[in-house]
């Protein structure tokens, strides 16, 4: 039986991790070097650089502030929420072992509330296959570590990988598209049509407004997000997050997050919103924190909720097309000074979708907004972002087979 003992990262990989650049988007210039940021989306690939600031890095690990490690064997720069470390000379099923061996540590334990930063690094154990001394009394360093070990393991598992793929291929994929109403995938010519039409506004200037549009086009009109939204603070519990997360549970609680829906964490607490609405944090420099919270949840100090004044239209799919909306909108001219908050947000301007009046002098007002536009627009794009996942996942099980030989 293979025998394991705990090492500490410093031991392997030297006390000294390097920490990232902090880089607002304001301030990122586009390139071709990826941006390392904090998530597991992507493997925390924000976006593609060419910031000379930003060191360079390859053929690392990085550990981001929630814990999620990855193995980048190319060329990064990344932010101030990573860590970077490695070691020359070792092969990718080798880094990958680790990779693995920290995430089913550490994943667990970090999150937004509770981050992972350099002084975690230098507390973290990892148990690692060692070469067994025949003397009982043996005590254990890294140079006892049995590389050979994991990347036989490695190679291994990819060649037992391929058979698993082939099966969630069909089942879970399938399974999920059933239940989601999307195992037709297949673009109708009402959905193409949604999505070929072309936008002809509808000015806000009176007598101004644009004749009938020609076919192929739908009509938009400005609001202003505060016609739209009762935008104010979500209801919290007025307690310090241990006190919050003391109580196991299942109950969401929001925080100022930019990833996994906003949510910090979990408790046991009652929530105190019933969901359905969208929320953002004020403390942010953009519209990253803006999500739709489909489940009843616990709110945040700062986490503001948006309570549509027409509750019985505003359904998933209309919310997540107005996010897009906004985000366009808000573009990236926010920064710590001027921050992303509800009287800036009840202010901004958004193109909506209307139902088209044959009055050519109509003035068009909230009552006109076409939602069934909106919904069906994002039914089509979940259609084709889903059919790119199947073929995604095709690629990816042929990939896995070159690699390994099967």
């Amino acid at each position: 039986m293979q025998m394991f003992k705990n090492f500490y990262l410093k031991d392997i990989f030297g006390d000294e991790p390097i920490r990232g650049t902090r880089l607002t988007k304001k301030n990122r210039i586009s390139g071709n070097i990826p941006l390392v940021t904090a998530g597991e989306q992507n493997e925390g690939i924000a976006e593609y650089i060419s910031n000379s600031e930003n060191q360079t890095l390859s053929n690392m690990l990085t550990i981001d502030m929630f814990g999620n490690c990855f193995y980048r064997d190319y060329s990064y720069k990344s932010d101030d929420n990573i860590l970077s470390f490695g070691l020359n000379g070792k092969s990718t099923e080798e880094m990958l072992y680790i990779a693995s061996t920290i995430n089913s540590i550490c994943k667990k334990q970090y999150s937004y509330v509770r981050q992972y930063r350099k002084g975690s690094y230098l507390e973290t154990t990892i148990p690692l296959p060692v070469v067994e001394s025949s003397d009982p009394n043996h005590e254990y360093t890294v140079d006892d570590i049995d590389w050979q070990y994991m990347q036989e393991r490695i190679a291994e598992l990819e060649r037992e990988r391929i058979a698993e793929l082939e099966q969630e291929r069909v089942a879970e994929l399938d399974a999920y598209l059933v239940a989601s109403g999307l195992d037709d995938y297949e673009l109708t010519d009402e959905d193409k049509n949604i999505l070929s039409l072309f936008p002809a506004s509808a000015s806000d200037e009176a007598g101004a407004s644009e004749t009938n549009p020609r076919n192929g086009q739908v009509r938009f009109k400005k609001f202003k997000v505060g016609e739209l939204f009762d935008i104010h603070p979500t209801a919290a519990y007025k307690m310090k997050n241990n006190e919050l997360f003391a109580s196991v549970g299942t109950t969401p609680v929001l925080s100022n997050s930019f990833v996994d829906n906003g949510i910090g964490g979990y408790c046991g607490l009652a929530p105190t919103e019933q969901g359905g609405m969208i929320t953002f944090s004020d403390t942010t420099t953009g519209a990253d924190t803006m999500f739709y919270q489909p489940n009843p949840f616990i709110g945040y100090p700062h986490v503001q909720g948006m309570y549509p004044y027409q509750p019985d239209k505003w359904n998933e799919k209309c919310c997540l097309y107005v996010i897009s909306c906004i985000r366009k909108s808000a573009g990236n001219d926010w920064n710590y000074s001027v921050k992303f908050n509800r009287a800036l947000v009840k202010e901004l301007s958004i193109e909506l979708p209307v139902v088209e009046s044959p009055d050519l002098d109509h003035k068009y007002t909230v009552g006109d907004i076409d939602f069934d536009y909106m919904e069906w627009y994002i039914r089509a794009t979940e259609k084709l972002a889903i059919a790119d996942a199947v073929k995604y996942k095709d690629k990816l099980i042929e990939t896995t087979r070159q690699i390994v030989g099967a």
